[in-house]
C-alpha cells in the first residue's frame, strides 16, 4: 500500500466517498493513519488454522484486502491456507524472518496463535510499523499488555483485539442500555463461563515432531517442553500455564467485555481466588475469583465482581434467583449486572440481553444497536474511514484485569492488593514474580525483554 503521508498524519473523509485521504482526530492506536482510501491493504496471517484460519477468512472477505503472506509453525496449515488464497506471495514458519525480510511488502497482520506468542509476534509487528489485529487475551502476561499498548501508541498503528462479539448487536445493545441508565447505577456484577479445561500431563513417551511441525518455533518464548502428539499442538494448549491462560483467559476477555465497556471499569484494586492450587503445570479447572474495583460514573460506589468457571452443569455459576424468576435457568455463559433500578442479564450469544424483572420493563422500549463487522472495522480504520473500538488502549487494561484473576489463582485464598500505577501487588510480594515471565534463551524480543 503506497503511503502519501506519514503514519502520524491523518486524513479527512470526503463527503463524496472518493479516493480522497481522510483526517480523523488522533486518539493513539484507536484511529487510522493516512492511507489512500482506494488502496489495497496488504495483509499477513500469523496463524493460518483454527481461529487463525477463521480470522484470515473474515479479513479476506473485505474487497480492499490482499492476502500477501502466511506464517505458521505447521507446514500443513500453510499449505491448506495457500490453496485458498491465490494472492499469497510469501510464506514463512518464523515470524521474525517474515517481518525482517518482507517489511516493505505488507501493511497489516493478524496474530492468532497460542496465547504465549501473542505479545512476541504483535510487538515485533508494531515495532516494524504494522497495523495489528491480535486475538484475545491480548497477552499471556500482565506486563506484556502494558508494554504492547505503549509500543502501539508510539508506532501510531491501528490495533484491534479479536473479541469479535464486542461488535455484535447483543453486546453493543447491552452496553448502550447500561450507559443510558436503564438499570440505574451498577452495584454488583457476576460473570460465568462453562469451561473446565484440564490435561493429562506431559507426554509419557516424548516423540520426535513430524517434519511438518517446527516445534522450536511453536515453543517460542516459553520453556522447552517435549513434543507429544495432541499434548499441546494442535488445540490442547489452553489449560497449560506455559502456553495458555485457562478458562479465565480464554473466555474472560469475551465475557468481561460488555461489562467493562458499559461501566468503564479500570483495573481492580484487589483480587482473590477460591479454587484448588495449580498442579500438573495446569490452571485450575474450576473456581471463583472475587474482584474489587474503584467506582465509576456508572456504578454505585465501589464494585464487587465475581467470576465463576468450571462448568455450568456442575453448578459453577451465580444463583439463578439473582436475576431470574423461580423455575428459570441462567444461560451456560454470561453476565449479570445488578443495578439500583433493575438487573441486566447478558447471555453469551445464546440470546439477546434481558432487563429484569420482566414486569418492570414490560412497557419500556429501549433502543437496540446494530452489529458491526469487527474485522472490517480493523481494515477500514487503516483506510481512514472509521476507528476501532477494541483497540489496545481499551484491550490492554481489560486483559490485565483478566490476567490478574489468573495471578490470584496461583495463590488461592490470598487476597492480592493491586497497585495499577506501579504494576505491583503491595501486600504479597511472592505474586510479583508472576507479573511477567523470563523468555527462553535466544528468544529475546525488543520491547518485551
Amino acid at each position: 500500500m503506497s503511503k502519501k503521508t506519514s503514519r502520524r498524519n491523518f486524513v479527512k473523509v470526503a463527503a463524496t466517498g472518493l479516493a480522497t485521504p481522510v483526517i480523523l482526530p488522533s486518539v493513539g492506536s484507536a484511529l487510522a493513519t493516512a492511507y489512500p482510501v482506494n488502496s489495497k491493504v496488504r495483509h499477513v496471517a500469523f496463524g493460518c488454522k483454527g481461529m487463525g484460519g477463521h480470522d484470515l477468512m473474515q479479513i479476506a472477505k473485505h474487497k480492499e484486502v490482499e492476502i500477501v503472506g502466511l506464517c505458521d509453525i505447521d507446514d500443513s496449515h500453510i499449505a491448506e491456507a495457500k490453496s485458498k488464497y491465490s494472492s499469497v506471495k510469501f510464506t514463512y514458519n518464523d515470524f521474525r524472518k517474515l517481518i525482517d525480510k518482507e517489511n516493505k511488502n505488507f501493511d497489516s497482520c493478524h496474530v492468532t496463535t497460542p496465547d504465549h506468542m501473542h505479545a512476541p509476534i504483535a510487538m515485533t509487528a508494531v515495532k516494524a510499523g504494522k497495523n495489528c489485529y491480535c486475538q484475545k487475551p491480548l497477552t499471556h502476561e500482565i506486563d506484556e499488555a502494558r508494554k504492547l499498548r505503549k509500543a502501539a501508541n508510539e508506532a501510531g498503528v491501528v490495533t484491534q483485539m479479536g473479541t469479535q462479539i464486542h461488535s455484535h448487536s447483543n453486546y453493543r445493545t447491552a452496553v448502550h442500555w447500561v450507559k443510558s441508565g436503564a438499570i440505574g447505577l451498577v452495584k454488583e456484577i457476576h460473570i460465568w463461563a462453562d469451561r473446565a479445561w484440564s490435561n493429562n500431563g506431559r507426554p509419557k513417551n516424548p516423540q520426535k515432531p513430524p517434519a511438518h511441525i517446527h516445534w522450536d518455533l511453536w515453543l517460542g518464548v516459553a520453556p522447552e517442553r517435549p513434543f507429544g502428539l495432541r499434548t499441546y499442538h494442535p488445540k490442547n494448549w489452553w489449560s497449560w500455564m506455559d502456553f495458555g491462560t485457562g478458562n479465565l483467559g480464554d473466555m474472560g476477555c469475551h465475557l468481561f467485555d460488555p461489562v467493562v465497556t458499559a461501566t468503564a471499569l479500570g483495573t481492580p484494586s484487589s483480587v482473590v481466588a477460591k479454587c484448588e492450587a495449580p498442579k500438573n503445570e495446569t490452571w485450575p479447572n474450576a473456581g471463583k475469583v472475587f474482584y474489587e474495583f474503584p467506582g465509576t460514573a456508572y456504578t454505585a460506589g465501589k464494585v464487587k465482581l465475581t467470576w465463576h468457571d468450571g462448568g455450568y452443569r456442575k453448578g459453577h455459576h451465580p444463583p439463578h434467583e439473582l436475576a431470574l424468576p423461580k423455575g428459570q435457568k441462567l444461560p451456560s455463559q454470561g453476565s449479570i449486572l445488578v443495578g439500583t433500578k433493575g438487573t441486566l442479564l447478558i447471555p453469551h450469544m445464546s440470546a439477546p440481553p434481558r432487563l429484569l424483572p420482566d414486569e418492570q420493563y414490560a412497557n419500556h422500549k429501549f433502543e437496540k444497536l446494530e452489529s458491526l463487522n469487527h474485522w472490517f472495522t480493523f481494515i477500514d480504520a487503516q483506510r481512514g474511514l472509521t476507528r476501532t473500538t477494541a483497540h489496545w488502549d481499551y484491550a490492554a487494561p481489560m486483559t490485565e484485569t483478566v490476567l490478574l484473576g489468573n495471578l490470584a489463582k496461583r495463590f488461592p485464598g490470598q487476597k492480592l492488593r493491586w497497585n495499577s500505577e506501579k504494576m505491583k501487588v503491595t501486600n504479597f510480594k511472592e505474586a510479583n514474580a508472576f507479573v511477567g515471565r523470563e523468555y527462553r534463551k535466544g528468544w529475546e524480543i525488543d520491547g518485551l525483554t
